[in-house]
């Protein structure tokens, strides 16, 4: 999947069932690990980097004053998991 995510997003924390291999294509994109957002505790991919997040690793991304182009290729239906269901789009 191909994901373009506008400047200045804030994904609070979550969780996929699957493991991830996430590429920055275009613009920053910062990555954390954790049950909270802490930007202190992570950092920023430049494109042509990538992380490799485990399964149920609950982990957090956000973007600066730029998009940011990210593929995330993974095994399975995706799925994902608020660490706080109130963070989840979906439910608003």
């Amino acid at each position: 999947m191909r994901f373009k995510i506008p400047a200045n997003t804030k994904h609070q924390p979550h969780l996929h069932p699957h493991a991830e291999v996430v590429t920055v294509l275009a613009g920053r994109i910062g990555y954390g690990e954790g049950e909270k957002f802490d930007a202190s505790l992570g950092q920023m991919g430049e494109p042509n980097t990538f992380a490799m997040v485990p399964a149920n690793q609950p982990h957090f991304v956000w973007t600066e004053d730029e998009d940011a182009v990210v593929q995330v290729q993974f095994v399975g239906p995706f799925d994902i998991k608020f660490i706080n269901p109130a963070d989840d789009p979906r439910n608003k």
